[in-house]
């Protein structure tokens, strides 16, 4: 089987986010399923971060849009156990 960075970790956030989705069934906002995902992962026993911002920037110049403080930052849905895994968006 083929090996690579956070494996176990991996398995476990999709095998979090199945259980979340057939339990509650598609059709829902997004955020419902973003925060039973949290709870099944704390569940699990991770410590999870949601949403937590982080400046982007290349050539030291941002290249996300300035938040109402002038700062350039993007979003990640979760850091789980430390690891950024999950879907990260502008």
């Amino acid at each position: 089987m083929e090996e690579y960075a956070h494996k176990e970790l991996s398995h476990d956030i999709i095998g979090a986010g199945m259980k979340e989705l057939n339990t509650l069934k598609p059709g829902l906002d997004e955020r419902i399923y973003e925060n039973a995902l949290l709870i099944e992962l704390r569940k699990r026993g991770h410590k999870v971060d949601q949403q937590r911002q982080f400046l982007v920037s290349y050539e030291g110049e941002g290249v996300v849009a300035a938040d109402a403080y002038g700062l350039r930052r993007a979003g990640m849905d979760f850091f789980v156990s430390s690891a950024p895994i999950c879907v990260i968006r502008g």
